[in-house]
């Protein structure tokens, strides 16, 4: 191996490359992603000594003037075997992955990707990006159908960075803006925002219902911003069946 190739090798020219196939682009929180990730070695021998993995995904951190976009990682996985590469072979190692419950929906300028990379000793570490569409599973599918069957329309999602002392995994929150089209309650709310927590077996909501402004008396709580109200209950897959009738009570509760 020549001095120039090795060097050539150590800022990444001529080195390893990778690339992850997976098997699908769309997946649910939770569930299990297959893939096979190609590895073509470079024009010398290299030792990878690991393949890891991370999933990311992008949030706004509220400013002054506008909006920070940033970028955080929802989970990490590793593949501890180490290769050697001879120069030009190519290998192929399955891999799965399983994504966490609270990965954000992709909605709205919401995304999320998987990250590859290998870890070569003395040598920029080659990697690779994977952006996959998040959709909501049965349970969130099931609670989302309730809201939009009382005449909500989702006209907004963001993932949004949370306050200090916020209780929560991740630095941000995925948040909900439904607007009442049709149905007994356009005109009387101005919409629903809603975050939720998917903690596998149920579903914990944080719903504010945002009243519509009646007369000066309403101006007025418009103004105080007292005419919201916050709203915190669960959902599990047996409460789905009859889940709008019970929706609609609450809400009107608080109408």
């Amino acid at each position: 191996m020549s001095f120039m190739k090795r060097m050539l090798s150590s800022v990444g020219i001529g080195s390893a490359k990778v690339d992850t196939v997976l098997y699908e682009s769309q997946f649910v929180p939770g569930e299990e992603i297959e893939a096979v990730v190609k590895i073509k070695a470079g024009k010398v021998e290299q030792q990878i000594d690991e393949i890891y993995f991370s999933l990311h995904c992008n949030y706004l951190v509220e400013g002054e003037n506008d909006h920070e976009e940033r970028t955080t990682v929802l989970e990490k996985y590793h593949m501890g075997e180490s290769l050697n590469l001879s120069p030009g072979e190519t290998t192929e190692l399955p891999v799965n992955l399983t994504l966490p419950y609270d990965v954000p929906l992709s909605l709205g300028r919401s995304k999320v990707w998987i990250q590859t990379g290998l870890d070569i000793k003395s040598a920029v570490d080659p990697s690779d990006r994977d952006v996959i569409e998040i959709v909501p599973d049965e349970l969130m599918g099931g609670f989302f159908g309730a809201v939009e069957a009382l005449g909500f329309e989702l006209v907004d999602a963001e993932c949004e960075a949370v306050r200090p002392g916020f209780s929560n995994r991740l630095p941000f929150v995925q948040e909900l803006e439904f607007k009442p089209t049709r149905g007994d309650f356009r005109g009387r709310l101005d919409e629903l925002e809603i975050i939720y927590f998917h903690r596998g077996s149920h579903l914990e909501i944080r719903m504010e219902v945002d009243r519509r402004a009646r007369g000066f008396s309403g101006f007025m709580s418009e103004m105080l911003e007292t005419d919201e109200t916050q709203i915190r209950f669960e959902v599990t897959s047996e409460d789905l069946n009859g889940l709008a009738d019970n929706l609609y009570d609450l809400i009107d509760r608080y109408c």
